[in-house]
């Protein structure tokens, strides 16, 4: 994570994008990295009050954007941190991606609103489609994530399945953990097979295995009557 030199934090002025831009500082300021700020303006998407005619104030609504991403990094910028902001025009998934190959940016950093039910059917999400797509690392954000203002980090979780993307995230987690000096739990989950018949009871066992069960020795999955009958 030492090596990050610059990350890509896009933001939508919501308090999700909001905790995103805190860690993503935080993150600069340890690896004295550069951050590019971006909104992503997307006319068919907004409400229909909020379009503007075509080559009607189209110039000032991005100048107000771009002002409006800028004072939202005014703490980086206070704190030495590089800042550039860019306003990109169109999909927002598709313009984060192509924003982060351009930039070859080392992290993305970016909230993720909890869409669920319906309005996920209906919207998509867009941080699940550059968790997806993207060629470099994402740090997504949880609404209540607590904010942080220092690092390093002190405790890391990395669940793994053996993959190739999960074996990835786990050599950055082995990475971070060096560097800063903090504890990594690796989690593996095995999803037992629910629609199995449940395990036997010890009586119901042929003699040979019940005396191996006796003697420690069975494997696990055998049920044990109670003796006290509770």
């Amino acid at each position: 994570m030492r090596e990050c030199k610059r990350i890509l934090c896009p933001l939508d002025f919501s308090d999700a994008s909001s905790h995103a831009i805190e860690q993503a500082i935080a993150i600069a300021g340890w690896c004295k990295a550069r951050i590019t700020a971006l909104h992503v303006y997307s006319p068919a998407l907004a409400p229909a009050f909020l379009q503007l005619p075509d080559g009607v104030g189209a110039d000032d609504d991005l100048r107000r954007l771009h002002d409006e991403t800028a004072a939202c990094l005014r703490a980086a910028t206070e704190a030495g941190i590089g800042v550039d902001v860019v306003i990109d025009v169109g999909p927002p998934a598709g313009c984060i991606l192509d924003r982060a190959a351009a930039l070859s940016a080392d992290l993305i950093v970016m909230g993720t609103h909890g869409a669920s039910g319906f309005q996920h059917l209906v919207l998509g999400s867009v941080t699940e489609k550059v968790l997806r797509k993207a060629r470099c690392a994402v740090l997504t954000v949880p609404p209540k994530a607590r904010a942080t203002s220092t690092l390093p980090f002190t405790q890391l979780l990395c669940p793994v399945d053996f993959s190739d993307a999960s074996l990835a995230a786990l050599e950055m987690a082995r990475s971070l953990a060096r560097e800063s000096a903090a504890a990594l739990t690796v989690l593996h989950v095995i999803e037992w097979p629910w629609r199995e018949p449940p395990a036997p009871f010890a009586a119901e066992l042929p003699p040979a295995q019940a005396a191996a069960l006796a003697d420690g020795k069975a494997p696990r999955g055998v049920l044990h009557e109670n003796p006290a009958g509770d």
